[in-house]
């Protein structure tokens, strides 16, 4: 449902719950490379720069999807 959720938060922001945060891409420590690293709680002192998904309305979700799924075209 991942690719799903990424276009209906396209079609329907309102049925997700976001914040800001700072994100960034481990490019430094070779058995970390490539991980992303979130400061969730400002420690970094960086100004948030993504918008990250961490609630879903389910029922709108499931509804919503369906409902796109099985439109006839």
């Amino acid at each position: 449902m991942h690719d799903s959720a990424a276009v209906l938060y396209a079609v329907d922001r309102s049925l997700f719950r976001t914040e800001r945060w700072y994100l960034e891409v481990e490019t430094a420590s070779p058995r970390a490379a490539g991980m992303v690293m979130a400061d969730t709680r400002g420690k970094w002192q960086q100004p948030p720069n993504v918008d990250v998904c961490i609630g879903i309305d389910a029922g709108r979700f499931i509804n919503l999807y369906l409902d796109r799924v099985t439109a006839e075209v």
